[in-house]
């Protein structure tokens, strides 16, 4: 069973639990459960003041309005663990043509194992990256391989 960052928009620890204890009851015998996180960077958490800025890596094409640029407006409460912010998508000719608010929790490698183990999964293993890099302070990416305790 793969899932993906979704997990992040769970912002409390017990529903986080109650997820993993949800997929432990649905995983086939044999089945692992492999998914990824962002890895947080405190650095990038602390400068998140609520100021508007272009996300340039973010910058994509949209076959109908060519080039969209990603500007975003974020501040983190680091007692809650979650980044709130809002996102625009602009062009050159059309500015702002979607904002859309989104809240995401961090989840930091030292905690994400326990809450697995609490949801009855266990980390068969751990990477940075997709390509089984190590798992470090510079690592983009949780990416974690489990089966049931």
């Amino acid at each position: 069973m793969f899932i993906a960052a979704t997990l992040l928009h769970l912002h409390e620890a017990e529903d986080l639990v109650d997820c993993f204890r949800s997929v432990r009851r649905h995983l086939a015998p044999g089945a692992r459960l492999i998914f990824d996180v962002f890895n947080p960077s405190v650095r990038t958490l602390a400068q998140a003041d609520g100021v508007r800025s272009r996300r340039g890596a973010l910058s994509f094409v949209d076959p109908h309005r060519g080039v969209v640029h990603v500007d975003v407006a974020e501040t983190y409460d680091a007692a809650a663990q979650v980044t709130r912010g809002r996102w625009y998508f602009s062009t050159d000719s059309e500015a702002d043509f979607v904002v859309a608010p989104l809240e995401t929790r961090s989840i930091f490698p030292q905690e994400l194992p326990v809450l697995l183990s609490l949801g009855g999964l266990g980390v068969g293993e751990g990477f940075g990256d997709w390509s089984r890099g190590p798992l470090t302070a510079d690592a983009a990416l949780q990416l974690y391989v489990c089966e049931p305790d």
